[in-house]
């Protein structure tokens, strides 16, 4: 029976035809007026209670006892398509865990993070993938143990976790996180059980992008993230343009222990004073279809450091930069540099891009053999699940290109400039513009070329930690009423004053609430290309200075005014508005007048309801000022991360 039958014999029940005074057929022809009184007349019809006394008294399920099931610590490989989600890190927001905290329960949800002891290998950036990422934790086991005679359940291990930043951590992630002790030891196995098919049950809850491969049984003091031996990474590029001879000799100045401030992006509120990182293995090769791929394996990775390598060696295969250009930038003090002729000394980070993200991988996080022995289950063949996936991909392949072929039949491809040693092109004089490669088919258009080590340079790694170690928080409450305290309308403080290094961290209360930038003439419109939070949804139930709540902080460079208005909130003619630095001809007051006068207007477009947090322009920092959004609040709606879908997944596991 279809769903439409269904519903129209239900529509024609006994009981609800004696309410219904002949039935129309269609209510197309109805005019305004008389619809609504065939709804008032149905609110005011009895009710009909369908349901029996005995159903209606649902016995409420019995709560699930971690307590009465044994625990263990484990570790688990798992691969994810990078353009899916946005970074690794665990993100603060909605997750499938209530489902699968249902069907799965492997971790105490009660507990959280802290209570399994939940430790990563390496951070991926946005849109960079892995294929064997590790994570370790402890989880649910089907094994029956007894007492362990030395130690007990509760104890935690006895790991000597460093004080000091450890950096080992994957591409775009010296990020020290706070280290999390796991919650109890394991203890020995009465017998030899089957355990819990890991791997099946993750993968049965796990979106398509996200694969778990593999887990591992792992000893009490296991850390995914001081027991890896070394990261392995792979960026796959195109040769079209490049000397791959040049670029390869580029790359083979990368082995060894050295010095990479230039060679990565500074973190200023991880404080990192040391930058002596080791390369392993730094070489090129072909992977097939006309692609090549830069493997690049390491004990430690700096933030984004891979990429900015890319970059380097992208205009070393390209022909506008030496090779030895990548022992200069290594040269950050004199004598730095031995193995070369003598070099420039770099002290201090040159302006340049870095590469796209897109074509980054995390191949493999190495382990000793004595710390995992990775096993799967009899369900988890995953072989043509992903086979199947590589199979439309390579349909896809065919048909760009097709459509690259078809194209060319009318658009004639442009003359490719480089390598410049082949094609004799003068870059600098300025004639015209041409495209300088950043891999994953993006390119930066530029007409003058500035070789990269007469630009412009960056503050020290000195100043950097100094300014921000000085600066100071503006915390500003989103969805806050200022005279009372307490939630309502608008932001708390209503007008700030931050210096250049200082922050404002949107904190943001229960409701839907944003932080848009926008113009002093103009308070109720978006800047375009400004700062714009998103919609930060927190729930109702919360008190308005709850620990934990929603935030996203903003860095600013300089003292010219800022504005910005709650537009998710709906209330900017009303006052929800914030300004920053008002001047004597731009005051606050006058701020809130100019969005008093300005017509009421429809919702706010799907453009500001972006679930991720966009960077300013202007006045705030350019890669530094990206928003941050930090705290924990489940009513926290962020950009869905692969690591929150398969952290989130987890906790309802373990």
């Amino acid at each position: 029976m279809s769903y439409t039958n269904f519903r129209y014999r239900f529509l024609r029940s006994g009981p609800l035809l004696r309410v219904m005074t002949n039935p129309p057929s269609s209510y197309e022809n109805w005019t305004r007026e008389e619809l609504i009184a065939r709804l008032v007349q149905l609110d005011d019809s009895p009710k009909l209670n369908t349901t029996s006394s005995a159903s209606s008294k649902k016995i409420p399920d019995k709560p699930f006892s971690f307590a009465s099931y044994s625990r263990r610590k484990i570790a688990l490989k798992f691969c994810y398509s990078g353009w899916e989600y946005n970074g690794l890190a665990h993100q603060l927001g909605h997750t499938p865990l209530p489902t699968v905290e249902a069907h799965a329960r492997l971790i105490d949800s009660s507990a959280g993070f802290e209570g399994c002891g939940f430790e990563r290998c390496g951070r991926t950036d946005k849109g960079v993938s892995a294929a064997g990422q590790v994570v370790s934790l402890w989880v649910r086991s089907s094994q029956k143990f007894q007492p362990s005679p030395t130690k007990a359940a509760t104890d935690p291990p006895e790991v000597a976790y460093d004080t000091e930043s450890s950096n080992l951590l994957g591409d775009f992630g010296t990020f020290d996180d706070d280290i999390v002790e796991a919650s109890n030891t394991s203890i020995a196995p009465v017998a030899d059980t089957s355990e819990l098919r890991y791997v099946s049950i993750l993968n049965r809850v796990l979106p398509p992008t996200i694969r778990v491969l593999a887990w591992s049984p792992v000893q009490d003091d296991f850390s995914a993230r001081f027991n890896c031996k070394y990261r392995h990474y792979k960026y796959f590029f195109s040769p079209t343009g490049l000397d791959l001879s040049l670029t390869r000799e580029g790359a083979s100045r990368l082995v060894g222990e050295h010095d990479f401030r230039n060679l990565c992006k500074l973190d200023p509120a991880k404080q990192i004073t040391s930058f002596k990182r080791r390369i392993i293995r730094a070489d090129i090769s072909p992977v097939g279809d006309g692609m090549y791929v830069f493997d690049l394996v390491g004990t430690a990775f700096l933030y984004h450091q891979v990429r900015h390598i890319m970059a380097i060696l992208f205009l070393i295969g390209a022909g506008i930069e030496p090779p030895s250009v990548v022992s200069a930038l290594l040269n950050v003090a004199p004598g730095a540099e031995t193995d070369h002729s003598p070099l420039e000394v770099v002290d201090r980070k040159p302006e340049y891009q870095m590469a796209d993200g897109l074509p980054l991988m995390l191949w493999d996080c190495g382990y000793s053999e004595n710390d995992v022995r990775w096993q799967t289950d009899s369900e988890a063949n995953l072989y043509h699940e992903l086979d199947s996936i590589l199979a439309r991909s390579t349909v896809h392949n065919v048909l760009d290109s097709h459509f690259l072929e078809a194209a060319a039949q009318y658009h004639p491809p442009p003359p490719q400039p480089f390598p410049l040693p082949t094609t004799g092109v003068d870059i600098s004089s300025g004639s015209e513009a041409f495209n300088i490669p950043l891999g994953g088919g993006t390119s930066k258009r530029v007409v003058t070329y500035v070789p990269l080590l007469q630009r412009k340079r960056l503050e020290s790694v000195e100043v950097v930690n100094e300014r921000w170690r000085i600066a100071f928080d503006f915390t500003v409450g989103v969805g806050k009423d200022e005279r009372t305290g307490k939630k309502g309308m608008g932001f708390d403080p209503s007008s700030i004053h931050p210096q250049a290094g200082d922050s404002i961290v949107f904190e943001f209360r229960s409701g839907a609430h944003s932080a848009v930038q926008s113009t002093y003439d103009n308070p109720c419109t978006p800047l375009e290309g400004g700062f714009n939070s998103g919609v930060i949804t927190v729930a109702d139930n919360l008190e308005v200075d709850a620990p934990g709540l929603p935030q996203i902080r903003l860095l600013v460079n300089s003292t010219e005014p800022l504005w910005f208005f709650d537009q998710a909130g709906g209330l900017c003619r009303e006052g929800a508005v914030l300004s920053a630095n008002p001047t004597s001809s731009q005051t606050a007051g006058g701020f809130v007048e100019n969005a008093s006068r300005v017509p009421a207007s429809p919702p706010p477009s799907s453009s500001t309801s972006s679930d991720s947090p966009s960077s300013s322009t202007g006045s705030t920092t350019g890669e530094a000022a990206s928003a941050q959004s930090t705290g924990s609040n489940t009513g926290y709606r962020d950009a869905v991360s692969g690591a929150a879908v398969l952290f989130g997944l987890v906790i309802g596991l373990l």
